[in-house]
């Protein structure tokens, strides 16, 4: 308890996040990802093994003692990564969610594991611990997650407990995702990021 010391009102905030189909095989051989689709970066990462509800259920619950043992350490708030092809963002892209049950599909069911992880992260943690949402704006890939799904999630998430929103984008299988800083990025793209990470709610 404690282990974190804060000054003049600054925060200290731990990012919650798993990696799904992006673990690389140095961790795992048969990640756990919303659909067998795999990535095909170097060489680097394993084909995914679609994940059975339980699967889906232990997922949640890790993010859920994540929270806990981040405030229970001291930390002053969270942020649930659901962007840049990690799970959660795997799940709310057609192009890695091709799940045929209530976990897939529109795109009121590609955002149930967020919605589900909020809302459960929030009766553990109390109303007044800060919990923030990094979500892309665009994977930046044909038949992926898109700027109107974004926004639909946006507005989903208007309705949630949650404090603060990151907007972020692209994945792993984008090179731009690594080159955000170089000159050669187009400026829509670098229009899609917030300048300074994070949009206040």
């Amino acid at each position: 308890m404690g282990c974190c010391r804060k000054k003049n009102g600054n925060h200290i905030w731990v990012q919650i996040s798993h990696a799904g189909r992006q673990s690389n095989k140095f961790s795992t051989f048969k990640p756990l990802a919303p659909s067998e689709v795999q990535l095909k970066k170097l060489g680097l990462f394993g084909k995914p093994r679609a994940m059975s509800e339980r699967d889906i259920e232990n997922a949640i619950k890790g993010y859920i003692k994540a929270a806990k043992i981040a405030k229970d350490a001291g930390f002053t708030g969270i942020q649930i990564q659901a962007a840049n092809g990690y799970l959660i963002s795997q799940f709310l892209s057609p192009l890695t969610n091709q799940r045929t049950d209530d976990w897939g599909g529109s795109i009121f069911n590609r955002n149930r594991i967020l919605l589900s992880v909020i809302r459960e992260i929030r009766k553990v943690v109390g109303p007044l611990f800060p919990i923030a949402v990094k979500l892309n704006s665009s994977d930046f890939q044909k038949g992926g997650f898109t700027e109107e799904e974004s926004l639909e999630v946006i507005k989903l998430l208007d309705k949630e407990t949650i404090d603060l929103l990151e907007i972020s984008g692209g994945t792993y299988e984008k090179v731009a995702f690594f080159l955000m800083n170089e000159d050669h990025v187009k400026t829509s793209t670098r229009h899609r990021e917030a300048p300074l990470g994070v949009v206040e709610k």
